[in-house]
């Protein structure tokens, strides 16, 4: 990279000043401040547009507004909501949900702690105002856990330990849990048994994916940990979590959208893990082979009090995000705010001034509703139907240099190349060999293989017990009555596959045992 070249502006000699020629700042174009004249402000849009022309905190949360609502305007752009911090202890919830209720977040990526927090208030519970009188040991004693000047009584999270045994309760223990698929189901208890408004009854209503990244660290895994600790005292299988379904399914979903925008409050693993979406696909491309478009973000917004030179990721400006892939620099199109303002401050002024330039929000239809459920029902049918195929394409690669090598060699090599690839266990790779050796030792034929994949999420494929893997008794009745083509045209091969899966599904709908759940 060359250096670029210091620009000369004058001869000056040992320091020494020089005769200035002073420019007029309208011919320069330079943009004039306005005074914050209180008189012309009837509303907080007002407000805030009003300080987009003053200086330092205020004109960046009057900037932040303008970079919001050029977000919500663009149809074409997916918006991830990333949230770290104390902010539904800090009562900012609702202002989350509104987001999420009048469609302008499409996604959230959250701590857990501020997901079991939140489930504070939609079970109809308060968080209270600490007496600074008390000291800690006190409210120790009492079963207050203090939040800086916020108090969250124990028995709060007892109350949300009983909303999440009944979730856990009603899981499909054949299900691999990860945190999207439990926070909806969380919503999808709140929806239906509480009154109040929360981000996960909003999320459930309108299909918005919550990732908890990081969800041991929580109230929600701690619960889940206590939760398979009781079912090994039950002489139940544990519940099963993958944290790289979560991965993936970000993933899958994002590369679908035409242009992406962040809001970030706060900093830490949410945000760090959202924006780690565009090395990820240039990494799965130049190191996997995928051919996947490249994509970053193209808006970003976030509100942070954290200064930059502490070296965090909290603080890290957006111009150092640019250099490692994650943004769409200004120079390309790329729209940044970023305030550094307490977000209990700074939230509700920008959401409230955006709502007002976006008005009241239109009701959808029926029939909208119905096609956007549709939508989103398809698009999880296709993402599990390309994680079978990637975890029978891992299968036959695995299996094939099994056969090619001798046992030396293929761990060797499983070591160093496939679990650094695949990122999964050992145990993973084992039981996607067995799978594809299972589904070819059945299905010679690679195109009805391939056609059978094709179609169905492979979740009925395979027998799901602790023994060696094979066919589930649905698919080898079905085989027998659908046995393949023995032609040589795709469409055959399509249409076969097509009449297997639903025999294996109107089996599932019957209740027979060995098939997907």
């Amino acid at each position: 990279m060359k250096q670029k070249s210091v620009a000369k502006h004058g001869n000056h000699e040992e320091g020494a000043g020089i005769d200035r020629k002073l420019h007029d700042p309208v011919a320069d174009r330079l943009i004039p401040l306005e005074p914050l004249d209180l008189g012309k402000i009837h509303s907080i849009d007002d407000l805030v547009r009003a300080m987009s022309k003053t200086a330092f905190t205020g004109r960046q949360l009057g900037e932040a507004a303008d970079v919001l609502e050029a977000m919500a305007r663009d149809k074409d752009c997916f918006v991830v909501m990333t949230l770290a911090g104390a902010m539904t202890v800090a009562k900012q919830g609702l202002v989350i949900s509104e987001l999420v209720d009048r469609g302008i977040v499409n996604a959230i990526v959250s701590t857990g702690a501020l997901m079991a927090h939140g489930l504070v208030e939609a079970t109809g519970r308060a968080h209270f105002r600490h007496n600074p009188e008390l000291s800690d040991e006190e409210l120790y004693e009492a079963g207050y856990n203090r939040v800086y000047d916020t108090l969250e009584p124990e028995q709060n999270l007892d109350d949300v330990e009983r909303v999440m045994a009944a979730v856990f309760g009603g899981w499909d223990s054949d299900e691999v849990m990860c945190s999207y698929k439990l926070n909806r189901a969380i919503g999808a208890h709140l929806a239906k048994h509480a009154k109040g408004r929360g981000i996960l009854k909003s999320a459930y209503e309108k299909n918005v994916p919550v990732f908890v990244p990081a969800f041991s660290d929580s109230e929600l895994g701690l619960d889940y940990a206590l939760t398979n600790r009781e079912r090994d005292k039950q002489g139940k299988a544990r519940f099963r979590f993958d944290p790289f379904e979560d991965l993936e399914h970000f993933a899958a979903t994002l590369l679908s959208q035409k242009r992406l925008g962040i809001f970030t409050i706060g900093g830490g693993v949410p945000r760090n893990w959202s924006q780690q979406f565009g090395p990820f696909i240039e990494l799965r491309h130049r190191r996997g082979g995928e051919d996947l478009p490249l994509k970053r973000y193209h808006y970003g917004l976030r509100i942070c009090p954290e200064p930059v030179y502490w070296g965090g990721l909290s603080g890290s400006p957006y111009s150092e995000a640019v250099s490692w892939g994650k943004f769409v620099p200004p120079a390309e199109g790329g729209k940044f705010g970023e305030v550094f303002v307490d977000a209990t401050v700074g939230l509700p002024l920008v959401v409230a001034a955006v709502l007002e330039r976006l008005g009241e929000p239109k009701s959808r239809s029926a029939a909208q509703q119905i096609e956007t459920n549709a939508e989103a029902a398809q698009s999880d049918i296709n993402s599990l139907r390309a994680r079978a195929k990637n975890r029978l394409a891992w299968g036959e690669r695995c299996a094939n240099k099994r056969d090619a090598s001798n046992k030396a060699v293929f761990s060797r090599w499983l070591n160093e190349v496939v679990l650094r690839q695949a990122g999964v266990s050992r145990a993973s790779i084992y039981r996607w060999m067995n799978e594809f050796d299972a589904l070819h030792r059945d299905i010679p034929s690679d195109l009805a293989r391939e056609a059978l994949l094709a179609v169905t999420d492979g979740r009925g494929l395979f027998n799901r017990s602790d023994g060696p893997v094979r066919l589930s008794g649905a698919a080898v009745d079905a085989l027998k009555k659908y046995p393949p083509p023995t032609t040589d045209i795709y469409d055959d091969y399509r249409n076969w596959a097509l009449e297997v899966d639903l025999c294996v599904e109107k089996a599932r709908r019957k209740g027979k045992g060995d098939v997907r759940k």
